[in-house]
Parts: structure tokens; C-alpha cells; sequence
């Protein structure tokens, strides 16, 4: 795959995204450096891809003879489908063949309706329709299951999942939807379903809600706006900070992630709650030192950018004055006095220009001291990729503030 310079390898996926989106370094690690996965359940991704090719072969072999059911043959593949793929352990057939026949069991779909199954759809930059492999190619997905309806404006995007915990990120449909959208623009309609066959299919009261999540062009369209968002990110972030949350247990670069000694940790025991207690303990005294370390640099040498938050002092006023005064005005205006006695100095300016009582009071009170302080903001940019912008049901990750 091409990788541009100094920027995000191409082309993206559900994958590349939803990692930069869960952790930087992650993505880092996985698709800039090309690191092999130092811990990782090889089984399982061998079992999942074995399940895939039986779900392709079914569905397709439904539509060919147009039945909704042919157990015959799905008995008469399984040991194929299974032995199809390298290095699978053996042992798991019996639970590969019970995942098979749930799948035919419950699979509610209408073979007539379905475009392919297992296809590959990729676009340019300016969302264009191309060839796999192609060097303009910016953005892949790859499809379980495909329906067009052609009557109704609507396609059907279905993705397999088998694993037990019924769990999905919609914003994977939502970006094979994007694809959808380029390749056919005559779609004004996307439903979007994961099928869970070890659950009982989308029928499972535990994948309830993902069943089915119907959405219109536009609001698809608006997924792309933040695929586009998310590649000027990754484009522009020299540092790759890790985020740490409960899916660092799981992470295949766990051994030489750098917020390795911060990853959550399970307590379910007296002493292992009191070593956390004094690794918090530990944690706010690096943090005080940290801070005091930086806020000394900053005052010297200005603002420090990381990624896009940046580093500086401001000045923080404390003042005496006619207290009872002021609060009567804060009630008179149906303002909170924390707000009044808290402000920072941008605050203070935007609250004298609007509130000219308080303004009088505030102005005549004695300063008794200025102190500075180093606070952290985020940079607005043109593209924002906070979670509260990711559109309507889809699963984000909201981005710490902590330093």
C-alpha cells in the first residue's frame, strides 16, 4: 500500500480509522512503523475468516438456486469451508459446524435481494469509484454482504460477526456505506445490520442495538466528512500520544506501548486496591511535578503544542470587595457567583462588556494578588474529530485532557 509522506497510510479502512480514533500509537505502531503483533489470538482471526468463507459460499449458493434455505449443502461444504483456511486448529470444527447451522438457522435475508457477498469497494480522495490496487485509492472496505433494492432506493449492508459478545461499532457501516454511496448514486437509502449467528442471529436480544439502523444519504455523506477529517489529522500529528481506557488490555502492543505502566488494571482484590491507591497517590505527585516543571518552561520560553493542545500561563486575579453586593447582582441576573468568583481573565473581559452592575463592583474591588497558573486547551481546527462530531449512532472515543 502507498503511504504518503509523512502522512496517513493509504488507503484508509474501518480498521486504520477506528484504531487513530481508539489510540494514535496504536495506529503508529500498526500502520506507519508495520510492526507484526507481538500478542495476538492468531486462532481466532482463523476461525472468524473460516466463518466468513462459509457465510460468502451459503449466500451466494442461496441466491443461485433461489431459497432462503439449503442445509444439504451447507453440510455438504462445512468440512471445505473450514479446511479452506491455513493453520486453523482442528479441535474447533465442532464449534465451527454449530456457528454454521445457527447461521442458516436464523439468516432472515432474501437471496434475491443480495448485489455479492465478500465484495471489495474502494474510492479516490475525491470520491471516485476505482480499481482495488490502484494508486489513487484513498479509502477500501470489504463488504459481507451487499443487498440492492432497486425499487426502494436501498441498500442493505450486513456485516458477519462471530464473536460472543455481541458487541459492533456502527461506524463501520457507516463508512461501507460511504463506499456504497460512491459506487451507486442512485442509493438514497442505507440499512445498516450486524448479524451475530452465534447469538441467534440480528434477532439476539443481545445485538438489539444494531437491529437495523436505517439511514438517509445525507447523513452517510456526513460520514465522509469526518473520514476526511481524520486523515488531516493523522496528516498533521507528529506525536502519536497513546490513549489509555479498559481496550489497552487487549492491545497487541501492550509490551512496548509507551503508557504501558498507566493501563487500567483489574482490582478485585484488598491488596491489589491498595497498590492502586498508592499508584494514584505516586501518579498526582508526578503530575504536581510534571506541571511545575512545564509551567516553568512555559513562562520562560511560551506556549508549548502538543498535537492540538497547547501549554500556557494565564494570570488568575483574587479580589476583596462588598461580597453581599455582589451576590445580590449575580441573583438579580440569574447568575452563578462560582462562575463570577472563577473566571479567567477572557471570561472576566466578556462578563464587564455584558454585565455592567457586576463590571462597576469587580472593577472598584481591591486586587489583592495576581498568581499564574498553566492551563491546557484544545486548538480549534477546521476539521474537528471529537466523538460529540461523529454522527448519530456511531461509537467514539472521546479524547483525554489529561497531560
Amino acid at each position: 500500500m502507498p503511504t504518503l509522506p509523512s502522512g496517513p497510510t493509504l488507503p484508509l479502512s474501518y480498521s486504520s480509522i477506528s484504531n487513530y480514533l481508539g489510540c494514535p500509537e496504536k495506529y503508529k505502531h500498526q500502520y506507519v512503523e508495520r510492526l507484526k503483533n507481538i500478542v495476538i489470538d492468531v486462532d481466532d482471526i482463523s476461525f472468524g475468516s473460516a466463518c466468513h468463507v462459509g457465510f460468502a459460499d451459503y449466500d451466494r449458493h442461496l441466491k443461485k438456486i433461489g431459497r432462503k434455505r439449503s442445509l444439504r449443502y451447507l453440510k455438504s461444504r462445512m468440512a471445505h469451508w473450514f479446511a479452506s483456511v491455513p493453520g486453523i486448529d482442528g479441535s474447533r470444527y465442532d464449534e465451527f459446524r454449530g456457528v454454521m447451522l445457527q447461521f442458516a438457522r436464523y439468516h432472515p435475508f432474501n437471496p434475491q435481494e443480495m448485489h455479492d457477498a465478500e465484495q471489495l469497494l474502494t474510492i479516490t480522495k475525491e470520491g471516485k469509484p476505482c480499481a482495488p490496487g490502484s494508486p489513487e485509492s484513498f479509502m477500501i472496505g470489504h463488504l459481507d454482504r451487499l443487498d440492492i433494492i432497486p425499487e426502494r432506493k436501498l441498500a442493505r449492508i450486513v456485516d458477519y460477526k462471530t464473536n460472543r459478545s455481541g458487541q459492533a461499532n456502527t461506524l463501520q457501516l457507516l463508512i461501507y456505506a460511504v463506499l456504497v454511496a460512491f459506487h451507486y448514486p442512485e442509493i438514497k437509502w442505507f440499512e445498516l445490520i450486524f448479524e451475530f449467528p452465534r447469538l441467534g442471529g440480528i434477532r439476539s436480544p443481545y445485538s438489539r442495538h444494531y437491529v437495523p439502523v436505517s439511514k438517509s444519504r445525507d447523513v452517510v455523506l456526513r460520514t465522509w466528512d469526518l473520514v476526511l477529517a481524520v486523515f488531516d489529522k493523522i496528516s498533521q500529528d507528529p506525536e502519536f500520544v497513546p490513549r489509555v481506557s479498559t481496550a489497552c488490555q487487549t492491545c497487541p502492543y501492550i509490551p512496548i506501548c509507551s503508557a504501558r505502566p498507566y493501563v487500567p488494571v483489574q482490582v478485585d482484590t484488598e491488596p491489589s486496591a491498595k497498590e492502586i491507591g498508592r499508584s494514584i497517590l505516586i501518579l498526582e505527585n508526578r503530575q504536581k511535578v510534571y506541571r511545575e516543571a512545564l509551567s516553568r518552561y512555559v513562562d520562560r520560553h511560551g506556549p508549548v503544542q502538543v498535537n492540538d493542545r497547547q501549554f500556557s500561563i494565564e494570570g488568575v486575579q483574587h479580589f476583596s470587595g462588598d461580597v453581599n453586593h455582589l451576590l445580590a447582582l449575580c441573583k438579580a441576573h440569574k447568575i452563578s457567583p462560582q462562575k463570577v468568583l472563577t473566571v479567567d481573565s477572557t471570561q472576566l473581559k466578556s462578563l464587564m462588556k455584558r454585565e455592567r452592575d457586576i463590571a462597576e463592583i469587580l472593577s472598584s474591588a481591591v486586587v489583592v494578588s495576581v498568581q499564574s497558573r498553566m492551563t491546557h486547551k484544545k486548538i480549534d481546527s477546521e476539521h474537528d474529530t471529537s466523538a460529540d462530531e461523529i454522527p448519530s449512532g456511531v461509537d467514539g472515543v472521546k479524547e483525554n485532557q489529561t497531560l
